[in-house]
C-alpha cells in the first residue's frame, strides 16, 4: 500500500507481509492523492505550489521515469 506523507514530501510504501514501512519515492512534489492505471502505473496528484514543478498530474512508468500528464488548463497552470 501507498500513501502520501505530504508534510515530508515523500510517498511510503507499506509492507503488509512485513510489517515495514519505506519510502517509496522522494521529492514527490507533495503528493496528495494516487491511483493506478489499467496497466498498473502509479498516477499521482502532486499539490505544491511552492515548487518548480506547481500542480500536477503525473504518471510513474515501469522504469521509474515520471511523465507530467497534466499541469494546466485552457493554457493556465493548475492553482
Amino acid at each position: 500500500m501507498l500513501v502520501s506523507d505530504i508534510a515530508n514530501n515523500r510517498i511510503m510504501r507499506w509492507d503488509e507481509v512485513t510489517g515495514q514501512l519505506s519510502v517509496y519515492r522522494e521529492h514527490s512534489n507533495f503528493s496528495n492523492g494516487m491511483c493506478r492505471d489499467r496497466q498498473g502505473r502509479l498516477l499521482v496528484c502532486e499539490g505544491s505550489s511552492t515548487t518548480t514543478e506547481g500542480r500536477r498530474v503525473t504518471r510513474t512508468e515501469y522504469n521509474g521515469r515520471i511523465t507530467v500528464l497534466a499541469d494546466s488548463f485552457e493554457g493556465k497552470p493548475f492553482n
